[in-house]
C-alpha cells in the first residue's frame, strides 16, 4: 500500500517515512530501519555455525541490531525541494585529516562499532578560481556542483 501512494504524499509536499529501505528505493523520502545486509550476514554465520559446525539451534543466541540504517531518497528529496546536504543528519560526522594520515583515521573510525562504515569521501583540493575554497560534490553524471551554506533555518531532526 505504501508503494502506492508515495507521489501523491511527494506531489502535495508530505515527506514520507518508512522502516524498509525497500520503500526509500521505490519512492518514500526517508527510510530508518535495520540494515537488511548486515542481518543477511549475521543470519548466514547463524545458519553456517548449525549446519556446518553442529551448533544447538535451540542454544542459538537471539541478535538484535541497534545500529539501524537511514536512507534518503534523493530524487524525491529533489522532488519536495529539500537539498539532501542540508537535512539534518543525526549521528554523522565529517573529519578533515592530512592526507598521509586518512587511512590511519579511517581504521580508527572503523574499529568502534559506531563508525564500522565509514569511508573517505573526498578530499581538500586547491581552488581552481578565484574566490576562495569551496566545496564541490560530485553528481550522478560526472559533473560536480558547489555544496552552498545553509540558507535558514536547518530542518528539525528526526529522533
Amino acid at each position: 500500500a505504501e508503494l502506492a501512494i508515495y507521489e501523491t504524499l511527494a506531489e502535495a509536499g508530505i515527506p514520507h517515512f518508512t522502516g524498509a529501505d525497500s520503500f526509500a528505493l521505490n519512492g518514500a523520502f526517508l527510510v530508518y530501519g535495520v540494515d537488511y545486509a548486515n542481518l543477511g550476514v549475521v543470519t548466514a554465520e547463524m545458519v553456517a555455525d548449525i549446519l556446518l559446525n553442529g551448533a544447538d539451534p535451540a542454544a542459538t543466541p537471539v541478535r538484535t541490531f541497534d545500529n539501524g540504517t537511514a536512507t534518503v531518497n534523493t530524487d524525491i528529496c529533489e522532488m519536495l525541494g529539500y537539498d539532501v546536504f542540508q537535512v539534518a543528519n543525526e549521528g554523522k560526522m565529517v573529519a578533515v585529516v592530512p592526507a598521509d594520515e586518512a587511512d590511519a583515521a579511517l581504521a580508527a573510525m572503523r574499529a568502534s562499532r559506531y563508525g564500522e562504515n565509514a569511508a573517505i569521501i573526498g578530499e581538500v583540493c586547491e581552488p581552481a578560481c578565484e574566490g576562495g575554497h569551496t566545496v564541490r560534490l560530485k553528481t550522478a553524471f560526472g559533473s560536480t556542483r558547489i555544496l552552498d551554506m545553509l540558507v535558514g533555518e536547518q530542518l528539525p531532526r528526526i529522533c
